[in-house]
């Protein structure tokens, strides 16, 4: 994530949402961006991200992937099928899970 950011200039107009059900990962990641000078908006699941994205034309999406209500994949699917290919906001898979493999969703993010 930091490399990304570190590319765009700090006084770059970015529309970020951040999707994470973790109250401490939303700490870090929002802290992460707070310090390359950036804010976002946070959804606390799926359900509210697409809610979300409907309310507001999003640059850029860090998308947890495991979260109730919503997965992340389910989200960015509807997320994708709102926008309609027009102007598509860049949607990066985020994943606090170390035991994620190859039978879980990570494959799956490649084709959404």
């Amino acid at each position: 994530m930091q490399i990304f950011l570190l590319l765009l200039p700090k006084d770059s107009p970015l529309s970020i949402l951040l999707v994470e059900d973790n109250i401490v990962n939303q700490k870090v990641a929002l802290k992460i961006l707070e310090k390359l000078g950036y804010k976002a908006d946070v959804a606390n699941n799926g359900l509210e991200a697409v809610e979300n994205a409907k309310l507001k034309d999003y640059d850029l999406i860090f998308m947890d992937l495991l979260m109730p209500k919503l997965s992340g994949i389910d989200a960015t699917k509807m997320i994708l099928e709102i926008f309609g290919g027009k102007k598509n906001p860049k949607i990066i898979a985020m994943t606090a899970d170390t035991i994620m493999n190859d039978q879980g969703s990570l494959p799956e993010c490649r084709y959404v």
